[in-house]
């Protein structure tokens, strides 16, 4: 179910600087909260729009409160979504949670994610691993497979240079 939807939510995730491993525990908290994945997705995907481009009150309130303007920057300002979600857990009231994020999906789907930040950065430490390990196990193979390749080349040329030493009586006498 997951894979259908995610798509719908990855431009808009990399337009506004978030990382791919932040959007999936951000949709892994949503959905953990009964919030069907499609509407959770859709939310997620409606309030990233939000912060890249907030109505006016939303605007004039995340000005009054950070004195900057939200948008991309402040997201990358802040060190990612989950500490862009952190600071405004810490600094808002649910009210003015609602003044930033207007449109009821991305308000059902940022209400989690900014009163749950520690599960959020639980998700995040989860998929940052998983990642890691992934990584780590990929380079693992690379570098078994390149060193196995390197010696079967190495072999290969062992085995021309024989096969021409042995040619050489044979194709000497053809250009002799």
């Amino acid at each position: 179910e997951l894979a259908g939807f995610v798509g719908k939510a990855t431009s808009i995730a990399a337009t506004a600087g978030v990382k791919f491993e932040e959007l999936g525990s951000a949709i892994a908290l949503v959905t953990g909260q009964n919030i069907p994945t499609e509407i959770a997705i859709t939310g997620i995907r409606q309030a990233m729009a939000t912060m890249i481009k907030p109505a006016k009150e939303s605007a004039d309130l995340f000005r009054e409160l950070f004195g900057m303007e939200m948008d991309v920057e402040a997201i990358k300002k802040m060190g990612g979504l989950q500490r862009f979600l952190l600071h405004i857990s810490r600094s808002t009231t649910k009210k003015q949670q609602g003044v930033l994020f207007r449109d009821m999906r991305s308000l059902l789907a940022m209400l989690p994610l900014i009163s749950e930040g520690e599960v959020f950065h639980e998700n995040m430490q989860e998929m940052e691993d998983r990642a890691g390990s992934a990584a780590n196990a990929y380079a693992k193979m690379a570098s078994t497979i390149s060193h196995q390749f390197n010696q079967l080349k190495a072999a290969a040329k062992a085995v021309l240079v024989v096969i021409g030493e042995e040619q050489k009586p044979v194709m000497g006498d053809l250009f002799a």
